[in-house]
This record gives C-alpha cells, sequence and structure tokens, in this order.
C-alpha cells in the first residue's frame, strides 16, 4: 500500500481527483480516487499496489497528482529494490571412524530452485560462504553517525575481500543505490566520509547527529572504521583522525586511575580506545597514559569476572602488540579459552553475563570474530 497526504490549503472547499502512475508496480483496484476537503484539512489516501516477482533490483518509480480545474499538485517518488542475496548458510560438525558417514539434509519450504547448493568441503573454515553474503553489505552510508561509519566498515570489508588471497576468487562489487542515484564502492565512500565528517565537533569528537554532543564510545568506534578504511587503501582526512584521536585519549585520562579502581566496567572503555588508538598511523598523545592504567587495573580479579568478552577479545588483541602489557598474556588468554563455548554450530565466544559491553555494539558473533582476529595475530 502507498499512500500520499493531501493538503488543502486553499480558504475554500476544494473536489480533488488523485490518481496514481507506475510504469512497474501494477495498481490493485482503481487508479483514481475522488475527495472533498474543506478549507485547511487534510487527508491520507491509500492505493494498493503490486510489484512483479521478476523484478529484484533496481526502483520503483511512481507519481501521485491531486488537481481540479483550478489546482494541481503533483508529486514522484521512487522506491530502491535490492536483490535479496542473503544466502543462509548451515553447517554441522562431527566425527567418524567408519569408511562413510550419511547425513540427512531438511530442505524448508519456499527454498528457490536456481539460488544455492550444497556443497561438501573437507576444511576447518567457513570462510567459503561467505562470499555468498559479502555483496548484501554494500549499503549507500546513510543515517546517524554509527550506522554511516558501520556502512562505510562493511565497504572497506568488501574491498579488503577482494584483497584476499585466502578466501577464493574475487567477487563483482554490486552497484549501490540511494535515492534514485547509483554509486561505486570508491564515490560511496567518499560521500559517506564527507557525511562522517559533518558530525565532528570542535572537541575532535564525533557525534551521533549534528548538534549534539560528541560522544567517546562513538568516536572510538569512528576512530576503528577509519583505520579500516586506510587498511583497506582508502583516502581518509588523517587531520580528522588526529583530533578524534586526541579527544577519546584525553577524555579518558582525564578520569585518572583512581576512577577505573572505583569503576572497573569503565575499564572496558579503555581497552577499546586503546586498541583502535594502537592503529591509527600516528601513535596518538596519550595512548601510552591508557596502557598504564590498563596494566595497573587490569586485575586477574577484573578479568576473570568483570570484563566483557569483547573487551576480553579486544585485550587479547592489544596484549600482542603492545610490549608493555605483554605480562597480561598468559592470564588474559587462560580466561578467554575458558569463556568459549561450544554447540552444534560449533565454537563461539560467549557475553559475560554481568557485563555486556552494549555501548559498543556487543554481540556473541562480533565476540567470536574478534576471538578470531586475536587468534590470527
Amino acid at each position: 500500500t502507498i499512500g500520499a497526504n493531501v493538503f488543502n490549503q486553499t480558504a475554500e472547499a476544494q473536489p480533488l481527483t488523485v490518481s496514481f502512475e507506475s510504469g512497474s508496480l501494477s495498481i490493485v483496484g482503481s487508479a483514481k480516487q475522488s475527495i472533498n476537503l474543506k478549507a485547511g484539512e487534510s487527508t491520507t489516501v491509500f492505493f494498493k499496489v503490486s510489484a512483479p516477482l521478476a523484478f529484484q533490483s533496481g526502483s520503483h518509480k511512481f507519481v501521485i497528482s491531486a488537481k481540479n480545474g483550478n489546482y494541481e499538485d503533483t508529486v514522484e517518488r521512487v522506491i530502491p529494490v535490492k536483490k535479496n542475496e542473503t544466502y543462509e548458510s548451515v553447517a554441522t560438525a562431527g566425527s567418524t571412524d567408519s569408511s562413510m558417514a550419511t547425513e540427512y539434509i531438511f530442505i524448508p519450504e519456499g527454498v528457490l530452485s536456481d539460488r544455492g547448493g550444497v556443497t561438501l568441503r573437507a576444511q576447518a573454515s567457513l570462510a567459503f560462504f561467505i562470499k555468498d553474503s559479502l555483496s548484501y553489505l554494500a549499503q549507500f552510508p546513510y543515517g546517524c553517525s554509527e550506522q554511516m561509519a558501520s556502512k562505510l566498515d562493511m565497504l572497506a570489508l568488501l574491498k579488503k575481500y577482494n584483497d584476499s588471497k585466502v578466501l577464493g576468487n574475487k567477487i563483482e562489487y554490486p552497484s549501490i543505490e540511494f535515492d534514485g542515484a547509483t554509486y561505486t564502492i570508491d564515490t560511496a565512500i567518499e560521500k559517506g566520509l564527507t557525511r562522517l565528517y559533518e558530525n565532528q565537533t570542535s572537541e575532535g569528537g564525533f557525534s551521533y547527529y549534528q548538534g549534539l554532543d560528541a560522544d567517546v564510545a562513538l568516536t572510538t568506534h569512528i576512530i576503528g572504521v577509519m583505520a579500516d578504511l586506510n587498511e583497506a587503501g582508502f583516502d581518509i582526512d588523517e587531520g580528522s583522525l588526529s583530533r578524534a584521536s586526541n579527544f577519546v585519549a584525553n577524555k579518558l585520562v582525564a578520569s585518572g586511575s583512581l576512577y577505573y579502581l572505583q569503576n572497573q566496567a569503565e575499564i572496558d572503555s579503555l581497552i577499546f580506545s586503546a586498541y583502535n588508538l594502537s592503529r591509527v598511523p600516528s601513535r596518538p598523545y596519550g595512548l601510552d597514559q591508557l596502557i598504564g592504567i590498563i596494566r595497573t587495573r587490569a586485575t586477574p580479579a577484573y578479568l576473570s569476572d568483570k570484563i566483557s568478552s569483547g573487551a576480553l577479545a579486544t585485550l587479547a588483541m592489544l596484549v600482542r602488540i603492545e610490549p608493555s602489557l605483554f605480562t597480561l598474556e598468559t592470564v588474559v588468554w587462560n580466561v578467554l579459552n575458558n569463556r568459549v563455548d561450544t554447540d552444534s554450530r560449533g565454537a563461539y565466544l560467549k557475553s559475560n553475563p554481568s557485563n555486556s559491553a552494549w555501548q559498543y555494539y556487543e554481540t556473541p558473533i562480533k565476540n567470536t570474530s574478534l576471538f578470531v582476529k586475536a587468534v590470527a595475530i
């Protein structure tokens, strides 16, 4: 159903004919409706339409007009259509001493016969299946700063995937459509970064929207995204990155070491920030102070019971690149391995029920990804 708000802004009652036109959407019922609006009155008119199932990508354009013998107003809108290529991958694991094993697969209803398939591979990684889903990540960076940054990160991931020699053949970059325009990955990232920079405050931090205060957790996330983009070969504003890095470091250091003794859960913020700051090409001022606080306050009790799993996996990466934290490596990995759980889908890093770092967008899937990344360092 597509609707339009019709306003009578004249001083007299108006009989109007509201009509719907589209070259790709089929109208269900009448394409014209008659209404009467009193002076200053408004109403919403709805049209029931259907889209052809064969239309899987592109855009639907439609025009809605309201007119009579004296007045006319027309609007044209575009509905982008993205091809659904999010494949569901299911895997099983087991062992056998026999020369043959039998596996039963239930095929659900609604499966498209020309998509997907069954593949048997003798390997310990599901990376092969990633390629089928990656193209769905190509979305134009829009929304608040966090949404824009996350979409930019996805585009950087696509670029890094194609540069990887581990995951097989390259994928073809899909076109990115937004507001009726089509973008390449390069132009989408360029425009996305421009929008993101507009939300950087005079303090150096980033706000969710223009006019709001800068947020430390958000700015930490964006620093990591900018580092990912830089590693993928995209140009970033080094001045913007430097200001953001100094903002985060100064805010966290200003709290003082005693604050983190009294508020141990806040040490998670130090860890996330220190790791992303360590990836900045020019080592930021204040990073050494953050590392010093982590070394002092990341006690065995905190690591065993208080730390979130996302921060724990991030700390596992940080201890391998910061020499002054090497003494924490053994206890960090012992705790980390104890938090790994296994079910029929495989191994995953479960969350700490007493501390989930929601402000850093923690999920079990993200935790497991960070764990795999830590193992690979």
